[in-house]
């Protein structure tokens, strides 16, 4: 049985651990038969699972996987996915908030090579997908962590990730004017708070190695599971191209939101799961 953060007392919600919630065994492990590719799905850690968000939101690594649109959009004026000061960048963007979900919230990792075709626990394998959510009430005032607060500085700390995306010298003007620009124009953090406790998917991504083979699915299916018992739902935000990939996994568009930065338009979704009662499908 899944722990119903209602029965429980708020206090624990402000302490670094994390509620753990189980993971639903039929949702464990697996195989992609068509790929003879076995998978484990557990609990992670940031250091477990930086590298797959890092890589899966950036595009780098010459595994021809695509950046996500809107962080290309953002870090495009730095250069390719390759760059040292993009991957920098990239790495101070979302390490704090790696970190973040490891302490307050729930850090899911797929995990692929792992034991042998006995199911003998072996080689702790490598890190195909990701995903940092939080659980309901694990926000501050909406936000993954509030600007100078103990999380905050936590977090950053950590990271230990100097934050260069806001570094004009190494990132250029234009970098830098998006970023702000976005964060600012965005309102993602108000628009969570009036939503009220939900599941907050923070980041997903499959390492780009590994796409493709409905990894991030699966991962949800994980986050869908304890929401269905907190009778809560699953909110995420993202960027117009990927919509349809989670209508296709069970999200419905709530709203729109437009940012218009050095005369360019990028568009934000807010996606919403509405949990599910007993068994309604």
């Amino acid at each position: 049985m899944v722990w119903n953060i209602d029965e429980h007392d708020d206090e624990l919600l402000l302490s670094n651990e994390a509620p753990q919630y189980p993971i639903p065994t039929e949702l464990t492990s697996g195989c992609i038969e068509r790929l003879h590719e076995k998978y484990v799905i557990d609990r992670g850690t940031a250091e477990s699972s930086s590298d797959a968000i890092d890589m899966s939101f950036n595009g780098h690594g010459g595994y021809g996987g695509r950046a996500e649109p809107t962080v290309q959009w953002i870090l495009s004026p730095i250069g390719p996915p390759e760059n040292p000061v993009r991957i920098a960048a990239i790495h101070s963007m979302f390490d704090p908030i790696a970190h973040c979900a490891e302490s307050y919230g729930t850090v899911l990792n797929v995990r692929v090579g792992v034991g042998d075709e006995n199911n003998n626990t072996g080689d702790e394998g490598e890190t195909a997908a990701a995903c940092f959510c939080f659980h309901p009430k694990a926000l501050e005032k909406g936000k993954v962590m509030e600007t100078g607060s103990d999380r905050y500085y936590y977090s950053l700390t950590m990271s230990g990730a100097p934050p260069t995306y806001l570094d004009r010298e190494a990132c250029g003007e234009k970098m830098v004017q998006r970023f702000v620009g976005f964060m600012q124009d965005s309102l993602w953090d108000e628009k969570r708070k009036e939503y009220g406790p939900m599941w907050y998917v923070a980041l997903l991504g499959t390492h780009p190695k590994y796409q493709g083979r409905g990894y991030g699915k699966k991962l949800l299916n994980v986050i869908f599971s304890w929401a269905d018992i907190d009778k809560k739902d699953v909110y995420l935000e993202c960027s117009e191209e990927n919509v349809r990939y989670y209508e296709r996994c069970g999200f419905m568009n709530t709203s729109k939101g437009e940012v218009l930065v050095d005369g360019t338009k990028r568009y934000n979704f807010i996606m919403v799961r509405k949990y599910k009662n007993g068994d309604s499908s």
